[in-house]
């Protein structure tokens, strides 16, 4: 592992001093804005006790996350070693894998240890107390919506130079995700999986609940008023499948408030929480669910694919990255398919979803060199073709989606999140990048979603406490 301290502006001990209260209990600042403690994230926010800085606040989390004991690099005799974190699991995590082993077989002057960090919020929060800790990779694969903070601090390096170098490479041939990598005039990031949510369905259901599958023009209205309720089944007052298993956090509920022309933040980070659109959408959740049509998973149900999977649920939105997985869990035991996002009166919108590749600062120009090479090699026609065959997420340039146009043919569901994208493909709502701000809007929608609270009421103090930790954290001015 690096130890990048060198170009970090806050110690370890000012690191940790920092640990506040919502994912990973560890606040990344510039360090010289007197931060105040995080609340807990159902009240409102203290009143900051300095002028919030330029350069927001990473991310932070509920539960302190302490960082991976160092892990030593390969150590190969002669070799340049690399450590690599990882997120995501399943087949994903294999064909990282499986790439990195690929590289290091043509490439052996270079050994890459391949560790796998969970989700991407886990990465996060793990990356936060190892840059506390100074024990950091030397490439991270992270979530959109989560690497800002981090490059504003200085703990990833911009790639412009590598990019833009003798060794580098065409930025030309990228469909327009790859600006997603892109902060303050700088490149961070490079694409791996690019996704957007999907409506699965089970065609099993809907044929015996005689409820028509949608048309390619289906709308919002279809999704929560007919079809959501008429396929729910109940014995009694009890619920025997559920129309809807309900996907935390805001990636496909976004697309809903963009097709009735608002949003939930803009590039300046204020927020709309409490705007009609916001009000409609959470009201019509919390009419399913007070009907027996929506549900969250418990525990020991596992998450909403896994209720999709199992049949105690006939429809759930869910990542084009969990296709392949999807195929293997289900193996033929009933009929499905997927659905691009709805229309709405401003048209249909895909929330461009996934993560990339990063370097991290600090290292040696020798680490650094080398962590490139493997980067450039994750970009190469034949990988994106390669991850994506794999996978089920998006070809993110037309060399490589052109090596898997017949796959494409042969694999129709694949090619449906393509042309949802290619129609009204939209960057995530960038709220995201305020970790506090985020788990607070998680936490109160999800909450709402499956409640009785008053919702207009609900989510006027959301967008009142959400906008006091945007401003305490440096991400609106005051």
């Amino acid at each position: 592992m690096s130890s990048n301290g060198k170009k970090y502006t806050c110690t370890r001990r000012e690191f940790l001093r920092l640990a506040a209260g919502t994912t990973a209990g560890i606040v990344l600042t510039a360090c010289g804005a007197n931060p105040t403690a995080a609340p807990a994230p159902t009240t409102a926010p203290t009143k900051a006790a300095a002028a919030p800085t330029n350069a927001p606040v990473a991310p932070t989390a509920a539960a302190a996350t302490a960082a991976p004991k160092p892990t030593a690099a390969p150590t190969v005799a002669g070799a340049t070693n690399l450590v690599w974190w990882t997120s995501l699991a399943g087949v994903v995590a294999t064909t990282l894998d499986t790439m990195a082993k690929n590289y290091v077989a043509k490439n052996p002057k270079v050994a890459i240890k391949v560790e796998n960090q969970g989700t991407y919020v886990q990465l996060r929060d793990k990356l936060l107390a190892a840059a506390a800790a100074k024990q950091l990779p030397d490439m991270i694969l992270m979530g959109n919506g989560y690497w800002a903070p981090f490059a504003r601090n200085n703990i990833l390096e911009p790639l412009d130079d590598y990019i833009k170098g003798a060794n580098g490479i065409d930025l030309k041939d990228y469909f327009p995700f790859v600006n997603r990598g892109a902060i303050d005039g700088k490149y961070y990031q490079l694409p791996i999986p690019v996704s957007a949510p999907l409506f699965y369905i089970n065609l099993d259901m809907f044929k015996a609940a005689n409820v028509p599958v949608p048309t390619e023009k289906w709308t919002w209205d279809q999704h929560y008023d007919s079809i959501i309720p008429a396929l729910t089944i109940k014995d009694g007052s009890k619920v025997k499948v559920y129309g809807h298993a309900y996907r935390t956090n805001t990636w496909n509920q976004q697309q809903d408030i963009w097709a009735y022309g608002s949003q939930m933040s803009d590039d300046k980070y204020n927020l709309f929480l409490d705007s009609p659109e916001m009000i409609n959408q959470w009201k019509r959740w919390q009419k399913l669910s007070a009907g027996g049509h929506n549900h969250i998973p418990t525990q020991a149900e596992g998450g909403t694919l896994e209720m999709f999977a199992n049949q105690t649920t006939a429809t759930t939105w869910a990542s084009t990255g969990s296709l392949q997985r999807f195929e293997d869990q289900v193996k033929g035991r009933f009929k499905w398919s997927v659905l691009a996002s709805p229309y709405g009166p401003k048209g249909r919108f895909a929330a461009e979803g996934g993560g990339g590749i990063h370097i991290v600062a600090g290292s040696s120009k020798e680490k650094k060199d080398a962590a490139w090479g493997f980067v450039k090699y994750t970009q190469e026609p034949e990988q994106v073709a390669f991850f994506a065959k794999s996978t089920g997420y998006l070809a993110f340039t037309n060399k490589g989606q052109g090596l898997i146009a017949d796959f494409l043919k042969d694999n129709p569901l694949f090619k449906i999140a393509y042309e949802a994208l290619g129609s009204g493909g939209r960057k995530s709502e960038p709220f995201a990048d305020c970790a506090r701000a985020q788990t607070l809007i998680w936490e109160t929608l999800d909450n709402l979603a499956i409640g009785t609270q008053d919702v207009e009421k609900t989510l006027k103090q959301l967008q009142k406490d959400a906008t006091a930790i945007m401003i305490e954290d440096g991400y609106q001015k005051k």
